[in-house]
């Protein structure tokens, strides 16, 4: 239970790391965390001519999906409903984030890059709908999933960090790494580790205990 609440934590603290400088400039316009990354990264012609389409900054929008999606499996581990549901909202809220100017609406739009992100936020509240209707099937692999999610959350956000910044260096742009990216992969790390961790830890713990054979 305590180490559930503590997964919950880092995951929020991890939208708040997403919003945090990922790119370093000496002037604030350019300073930009993942969020304005991927929207600046969207605007230039290398990224636009990516197959598939604005691959780039889907790679720097799926984390915000897939920390949606870990929110909701984490709060099913919840005893308390209340707090069960008020986790999903928040889970929601963060995929939210994503939501697309109103001339994506109702039936998409000519700009690929509304498209990507209305596409990228009703994927992700299906997601998390799913996780909400099946959380009794999925208490027994939550930790597997959330595993998955994490891989592809660290793998999304590098790979899409090192493609922006390389187009915007080849433009003459004297960037660095931010300290929001910094922060990201360190809690996404502890999430990790408090995943993985205490489950080997009893299993090493239950197998010393055996009887020798």
């Amino acid at each position: 239970m305590r180490r559930s609440w503590l997964i919950l934590s880092l995951l929020l603290a991890m939208v708040f790391a997403y919003h945090n400088p990922w790119m370093l400039h000496k002037t604030a316009v350019f300073t930009w965390n993942a969020f304005d990354l991927a929207e600046g990264a969207s605007l230039h012609p290398d990224i636009r001519a990516e197959s598939p389409t604005l691959l780039t900054p889907l790679y720097l929008r799926l984390p915000l999906v897939m920390i949606g999606v870990m929110i909701a499996i984490i709060a099913a581990q919840l005893r308390d409903e209340r707090w069960r549901w008020i986790w999903r909202g928040i889970a929601i809220l963060v995929v939210l984030r994503l939501n697309p100017p109103i001339d994506f609406y109702p039936f998409g739009n000519e700009d690929a890059n509304y498209n990507q992100l209305g596409y990228l936020m009703f994927s992700g509240l299906g997601l998390i709908g799913l996780v909400t209707v099946g959380s009794h099937w999925i208490k027994g692999i939550s930790i597997p999933l959330l595993i998955i999610a994490l891989g592809l959350t660290l793998y999304s956000s590098i790979i899409g960090y090192r493609t922006a910044i390389d187009t915007f260096q080849r433009v003459g742009l004297d960037v660095d790494i931010g300290g929001g990216l910094v922060m990201f992969v360190s809690l996404a790390l502890c999430v990790g580790a408090l995943a993985v961790l205490p489950p080997l830890v009893q299993y090493i713990q239950k197998a010393r205990k055996l009887p020798a054979s």
